[in-house]
């Protein structure tokens, strides 16, 4: 049960798939009753235990005799074969599209280890198409048999499969599958409004005032259109630029956006029974998303738009910090001396209060939009002047490397997670070395040739770990480790 606990305080909090009221009853017709369940339900139950083992505190597996990575591991090989039991191409139904989001977010994760960048849109195209088969992208009224339960639970699942597909294309620099849709978000009402009669779940006909359970998914529907568009714009193959009226348009939309969702959640801060925890990172993750998308819109006039991509950057980093660490950033004398109060400190080394525990479950899932945010914040100090965009948000060039030098020591310790992870330090680790010459004005080579000798001997203690499980991932391009 701990398990579960942390799955629904976790990974529900920002990738909404299920009802906790009817799972917890479904599971205890399972305790209960000893009825069988269907292979995809004991799959997804399996999938939400593995997940729930990244976000269980360590006290809650002390008494199982396992370390995390080996209990995430045997989870997972029980969610495979019963997954490989059920009919989830001929006869896919709401479970079953659970089962293969759960997987998404593993993958992310980097708990199921992945050898190449198509495998995650191999699976997503497959996710997406699976997805819109079963109408979800289409309103309810559309589906007069559906009953009311149903048709929010449908909305539910279709928000985090369009937010799936989103990031995949974010890290992949693919298209967005999904084109056209009239899906409505759903109702923003709380879980236990929701009322269990003779004839199922019953979806009251009032709808609380002030924000709810579901707000956050609401205001993350809201805000996908916007992301969407920017992300097929940028990504297109065939268009060569954006223009700067268009790009205005959708910085200032987005800003605005953001901005709205942070005042509507904020407001649940001083409901009864709210999680401050939780409202946290559901705020924060909106604020990667938002801050990655501008990241890519703003990067095709990145001699023009250093400020605003440093700004973002910034803000990933210190969202990765805060999720992380709860230690503050060590800045040299030199950079200490220059902040003499608190208001003119930037916002990045602002103090703030820590979660109760350090979401590094949710870190592990942007892990890719934190390297992205070194990577732009690197091109960004290459081709532009500290001089020329300095300001307040802003720290100084000594500033900037301490916190890019932090960002690669957390990027070091997932290093090895996979191949793709291992690949991604690589790449880090030489760009943060050329350009810490470059800022001090020295020869790249020294440099370069020191980060390459602490590369290859993370490499020669840890290869085994890198390369596991790469044999058997190669057989099934949707990562469930057997041949389809």
């Amino acid at each position: 049960m701990k398990l579960l606990e942390s799955y629904f305080s976790a990974f529900e909090s920002t990738h909404r798939l299920l009802h906790p009221q009817e799972f917890y009853k479904e599971l205890n017709t399972l305790w209960i009753n000893d009825s069988p369940l269907s292979s995809e339900w004991l799959a997804q139950l399996f999938m939400m235990l593995a997940l729930g083992c990244q976000a269980a505190p360590d006290q809650a597996l002390a008494n199982t005799g396992q370390n995390p990575e080996n209990l995430t591991d045997d989870l997972l090989d029980a969610a495979h074969f019963f997954f490989s039991q059920c009919k989830y191409i001929t006869a896919p139904n709401l479970t079953t599209l659970r089962v293969l989001c759960l997987a998404a977010m593993a993958r992310m994760m980097g708990i199921i280890k992945e050898a190449e960048v198509a495998q995650p849109v191999s699976l997503m195209g497959f996710v997406t198409r699976l997805a819109m088969e079963m109408h979800l992208h289409q309103k309810s009224s559309l589906l007069p048999h559906i009953a009311a339960f149903e048709a929010e639970m449908r909305k539910r699942i279709w928000v985090t499969v369009q937010l799936l597909d989103l990031d995949t294309a974010m890290r992949t620099g693919t298209s967005y599958l999904h084109r056209e849709q009239d899906a409505e978000p759903p109702i923003d009402i709380n879980d236990t409004d929701f009322s269990l009669s003779e004839h199922g779940w019953v979806v009251p006909k009032a709808v609380p005032c002030g924000p709810t359970d579901s707000t956050y998914q609401v205001k993350l529907a809201a805000l996908l259109p916007i992301l969407t568009d920017v992300i097929k714009t940028v990504n297109s193959p065939t268009l060569l630029a954006i223009d700067r009226e268009r790009l205005h348009s959708w910085d200032a939309a987005l800003r605005q956006k953001l901005q709205e969702a942070e005042a509507t959640l904020s407001l649940r801060y001083d409901q009864p029974h709210s999680s401050p925890e939780t409202i946290e990172a559901q705020i924060d993750f909106l604020r990667v998303l938002v801050h990655r998308a501008l990241l890519a819109l703003h990067f095709s006039y990145i001699r023009t738009s250093s400020f605003a991509i440093m700004q973002s950057s910034f803000e990933l980093l210190r969202i990765q910090r805060r999720w992380l660490s709860r230690s503050p950033l060590v800045i040299s004398a030199a950079e200490a001396q220059t902040r003499t109060s608190p208001s003119t400190d930037p916002a990045i080394y602002q103090s703030f209060e820590e979660p109760a525990l350090p979401l590094s479950w949710l870190s592990d899932i942007c892990h890719d939009d934190f390297g992205a945010a070194m990577l732009h914040l690197i091109l960004a100090m290459r081709e532009g002047d500290f001089e020329t965009v300095k300001h307040a948000s802003l720290p100084s060039r000594q500033g900037a490397m301490d916190i890019l030098r932090e960002s690669l020591e957390f990027k070091r310790g997932g290093a090895c997670r996979s191949i793709l992870h291992f690949r991604e330090f690589v790449q880090l680790s030489l760009s943060v070395s050329c350009i810490a010459s470059f800022q001090a004005g020295e020869p790249m080579l020294p440099g370069l040739l020191e980060a390459a000798n602490e590369i290859e001997g993370l490499f020669l203690t840890q290869r085994s770990e890198i390369f596991a499980g790469e044999a058997e991932l190669r057989l099934d391009p949707f990562g469930f480790g057997y041949p389809l």
